[in-house]
């Protein structure tokens, strides 16, 4: 049976409830019945029925302290108690303390409750809470394309594996890190394709490439670093050039051929490469990256 840990209101005096919160990170609980304590010290009685709470998981108790109470001192502490789903519900939606309604949010099962909430909460913490716990596809489609604030999107697609919804995400967000975020989420080969030859930013039709080398060519894959849209400052190793060269040259991987090409950086490679491979989505990928080159002199 778990017991809170008692300490002498005597030793409190002070210290402030973050200094005491502090001494005891890495120990969550602890740092929660610490600030109780401090909190309750003008009120044993008080403190005495979250002691026994605590010992018996008396979860009517917690709730009727988190209704009754002031204190967010005491509320919030509480509410990390708190397991039974009606409650938490009923704080979530309600209760006056962002703190509490996060704490409440983050142990939400209702799917239907959490998608109203990451829409509507007025606070972005809370919503990102909600997020975090949604799992039902279809909702976290509807939050997206009805989400103004980008970083909310690009949180909502942490949640989604639905390829359909993410192919729509990655080809259709006004906003490029989100399609990117999409994109890197894209395990269907013939979606990779499309958006690895089609997708208007550079960066999603990259990420595109080198997933389509991950799923299908994960041996070439150590040789190769994520994708650089922004000019190499310093030169790979001589060792690592020459493979990457060799592998944008004579691999027989059209999607690894194309990953190495956007890391070659030599003009007279890249031009071979845009006038020779016999695949016109190589020679493309070359042309553009030789017109990057030839911008950085």
């Amino acid at each position: 049976m778990k017991r809170m840990m008692i300490i002498p209101c005597t030793l409190l005096i002070g210290f402030s409830v973050t200094a005491l919160a502090e001494e005891a990170i890495g120990d969550p609980p602890l740092a929660m019945n610490i600030i109780i304590l401090v909190a309750t010290k003008e009120d044993k009685g008080l403190y005495e029925r979250i002691v026994t709470a605590e010992q018996l998981n008396d979860q009517e108790t917690f709730a009727e302290i988190i209704k009754n109470h002031t204190d967010r001192n005491v509320r919030y502490p509480i509410a990390r108690k708190l397991t039974n789903q009606a409650v938490l519900a009923e704080l979530a939606k309600n209760d006056n303390d962002e703190d509490v309604r996060r704490e409440a949010t983050s142990k939400l099962t209702d799917q239907t409750l959490l998608a109203e909430l990451a829409k509507e909460d007025k606070d972005a913490g809370v919503r990102r809470a909600a997020v975090s716990r949604l799992t039902d596809q279809t909702l976290l489609m509807k939050i997206i394309k009805n989400a103004s604030d980008s970083e909310m999107r690009q949180a909502v697609v942490g949640n989604l594996t639905n390829q359909t919804f993410l192919a729509e995400i990655a080809r259709g967000d006004k906003d490029d890190d989100v399609r990117v975020t999409a994109a890197v989420k894209l395990i269907d080969k013939a979606l990779l394709i499309e958006m690895a030859k089609h997708d208007k930013d550079a960066e999603v039709r990259e990420k595109s490439v080198y997933k389509l080398i991950q799923k299908d060519f994960e041996m070439e894959w150590r040789y190769l670093t994520p994708p650089k849209i922004l000019p190499i400052i310093f030169e790979p190793p001589a060792s690592r050039l020459a493979t990457l060269t060799k592998m944008a040259t004579t691999h027989e991987s059209e999607y690894v051929r194309l990953a190495a090409t956007y890391q070659v950086w030599d003009k007279a490679v890249l031009a071979e490469i845009a006038e020779k491979d016999k695949s016109e989505w190589v020679r493309k990928v070359a042309t553009e990256q030789l017109d990057r080159v030839k911008a950085m002199e």
